[in-house]
């Protein structure tokens, strides 16, 4: 969903771009963890920006809430994210779905 925005953002502005991508299944957790990942290996003297939609959201804020985050981040941007949950998230069999449930202790412990 955001790699058209993505795309303006590299031919318009003097930014670098980074992506995590992530498979249905993951945990908020597991997924945060791949994030600090790629952010670690951003170079050093940048400033962090961190965008993501839906459960990139929620993503993006238990990384700097909950593990601490990277002092590079400047600001978080979630569009469309759940923090209070969803019940749709019943439909996703995985730890992702009981990750995004309104009363799922991640939630619980951003709110």
């Amino acid at each position: 969903m955001l790699r058209p925005l993505r795309g303006r953002i590299v031919l318009e502005a003097p930014a670098h771009t980074a992506s995590v991508s992530y498979a249905p299944g993951p945990g908020i957790g597991a997924v945060s963890e791949s994030l600090g990942e790629l952010v670690d290996r951003l170079p050093r003297g940048v400033r962090v920006h961190l965008v993501g939609h839906s459960m990139g959201g929620i993503i993006a804020r238990w990384y700097v809430d909950m593990m601490g985050g990277d002092e590079r981040v400047v600001q978080t941007i979630s569009l469309a994210s759940p923090f209070r949950g969803t019940h749709r998230a019943r439909l996703m069999p995985s730890q992702a779905g009981r990750d995004m449930l309104p009363d799922s202790q991640v939630l619980v412990r951003l709110r």
